[in-house]
């Protein structure tokens, strides 16, 4: 005997209630434990942090000492006095910050040698006064300024990167150095500094509130990479130099 049309309608959406109300119960059952692997899912920004690998400490740094600093909010000053082999890696990648409080440069080599600084993509160096400084004879290192970052100087007259009295350093500009407050200077040379070389890449720049370069020591080379051919930055609009034999 067949079942009337309008029964075996009303069975099939008792049986369809009942899948859906068992897939909303599952549902629900699961979604405390997905919200609870959310968290672990996105990721959030680096906690500062400034270590070091070596003998040293972040303010008194050794030869072949490693010092990095990952994360926003860092306020470390990095201080390396004579030695060699010396590396300071600022930022990772990912988003870092170093604003040491004022008056002393956030990275300072002094009468250092065959050691590097590296600011990278994502990290900001900023301070009232310079972002590094290289002097008393630190001489053959290397300053990196990845492109996406930024090494800044704010406070009155003073200079992002500077090298005073220090010889044979080679600084690659790939990000931005600047100075950002009144009379403030991108890269400055003082002092009997000589055989240096300092590079702006394509995408780079060096500027100031003032002059973008100021060079004040003879034998040096500023080269522009970013034209083609290159050219000296002398010819750039975008940097205004002082120099001085």
């Amino acid at each position: 005997m067949s079942v009337p049309i309008g029964i075996q309608t009303r069975a099939q959406d008792v049986v369809t209630a009942t899948v859906l109300r068992n897939r909303l119960l599952v549902t629900t059952a699961l979604a405390p434990l997905v919200l609870a692997v959310l968290p672990v899912l996105i990721p959030e920004p680096a906690l500062a942090a400034c270590t070091v690998t070596g003998t040293g400490t972040i303010g008194a740094l050794n030869s072949g000492d490693v010092a990095t600093c990952t994360g926003l909010g860092n306020t470390d000053h990095i201080n390396a006095t004579g030695g060699s082999n010396v590396t300071v890696n600022v930022g990772d990648g990912t988003a870092t910050s170093l604003m040491p409080g004022a008056g002393i440069p956030a990275v300072v080599f002094d009468g250092t040698s065959n050691s590097n600084v590296t600011v990278n993509n994502q990290a900001t160096v900023s301070n009232d006064s310079s972002a590094v400084l290289l002097s008393n004879g630190s001489n053959s290192n290397t300053v990196t300024i990845a492109a996406g970052a930024l090494a800044e100087a704010t406070g009155l007259a003073e200079a992002a990167i500077v090298i005073d009295n220090s010889n044979g350093n080679v600084v690659n500009i790939r990000g931005s150095a600047a100075g950002t407050g009144g009379g403030t200077i991108g890269l400055r040379l003082i002092g009997t500094s000589a055989g240096n070389v300092v590079t702006v890449y394509q995408g780079g720049s060096i500027t100031g509130g003032h002059t973008g370069v100021e060079w004040l020591a003879g034998g040096n080379t500023l080269i522009n990479a970013g034209r083609s051919p290159p050219a000296s930055v002398w010819e750039s609009s975008a940097l205004r130099c002082r120099y001085r034999h």
